[in-house]
């Protein structure tokens, strides 16, 4: 039945919400304001602090992975000081790839384009190889004994850990 009021007219209904609607609009927005605050915070630690430069670029597979977190940073540091630019090299290599893909797809195959790009590859990884072999060779010589030793330890292990199989067949 419809509530009229004194003069017979149709009463209009009470304004505001109901107490679940209500609920559900607070918890949403309180939810939306932990998602701007996520991505702000995301935003301006970015910002404050830019990502690092990856010494796999100077990666010497094992050897680099057995290092401790304070040896990585050290290596790092190492390859900045000496002015090393990481991001010059994996432009290189992006560039490389690039340029490889686009010759063994030519038809016919750009046979000289191929050997140029591979000989380019070549030479830059034996510059990452002997830098990587330097810097290494330093952050060992800077070791303590008991580091050396605690380094060679973590070495081993890694020697004997089980290696994933490599596949086989299309992806």
């Amino acid at each position: 039945m419809t509530k009229t009021d004194d003069t017979g007219a149709v009463a209009a209904p009470k304004p505001g919400m109901r107490g679940w609607v209500r609920a559900v609009f607070i918890v949403s927005l309180a939810l939306n304001l932990v998602v701007l605050g996520v991505v702000a915070g995301g935003v301006i630690g970015h910002a404050k602090h830019p990502p690092r430069h990856r010494v796999s670029s100077i990666s010497m597979g094992p050897f680099t992975a057995s290092l401790s977190r304070e040896d990585r940073e050290a290596l790092r540091r190492d390859a900045e000081a000496e002015g090393q630019d990481f991001r010059a090299m994996q432009r290189a290599a992006r560039a490389d790839y690039a340029r490889l893909i686009a010759a063994l797809r030519a038809d016919p195959w750009n046979k000289a384009e191929v050997q140029a790009v591979l000989d380019g590859h070549r030479m830059r990884t034996l510059e990452r190889i002997e830098i990587g072999g330097r810097l290494m060779f330093g952050r060992i010589a800077a070791m303590t004994p008991d580091e050396r030793k605690a380094f060679a330890d973590r070495l081993d292990r890694g020697r004997h850990q089980d290696r994933p199989k490599p596949t086989t067949g299309e992806p």
